[in-house]
């Protein structure tokens, strides 16, 4: 399974998740992150972003939340070369 990681920022500060997530697909780990800004929501008049990264620190989606209102940036992964 894909192991993936979620950075968080409030535009200033920056989480660096060092030890990640092992989930089933990028669909869950999108849920997740979604999860994740919910939760934390705008923190006074700073946005709650969550980067979700794989395994060789490529960007798969960003989601930002400002006033309870989530906007996701997503791309599908690349299937990886054998």
């Amino acid at each position: 399974m894909p192991r993936f990681f979620f950075d968080l920022s409030d535009g200033e500060d920056v989480y660096h998740d060092a030890s990640g997530a092992t989930l089933p697909s990028f669909a869950i780990a999108k849920e997740r992150a979604l999860d994740i800004v919910r939760k934390l929501g705008p923190r006074g008049d700073k946005d709650v972003i969550c980067t979700v990264r794989d395994r060789d620190g490529r960007s798969l989606m960003k989601i930002t939340i400002e006033a309870g209102k989530p906007v996701v940036a997503a791309r599908e992964p690349k299937k990886p070369q054998r």
